[in-house]
């Protein structure tokens, strides 16, 4: 009885977390069909990733 009752449960919740996605409004976006053509716009920059740790990382002989 405990088991079918956490199913039932369960089931409920992740048909309300569906729905919840479902019902909730979208966001739009922009939707453009892609397509040969010249380069228009050019992206001329550098990055840097700083990680808070660094792990060394060996194999095992």
């Amino acid at each position: 009885m405990r088991v079918r009752t956490v199913a039932v449960v369960a089931a409920t919740l992740v048909v309300a977390w569906v729905a919840r996605g479902m019902l909730t409004g979208s966001v739009p976006v922009d939707v453009v069909a892609a397509g040969h053509g010249p380069i228009r716009e050019y992206v001329d920059e550098e990055g840097k990733t700083r990680l808070p740790r660094t792990y060394l990382i060996t194999m095992p002989f």
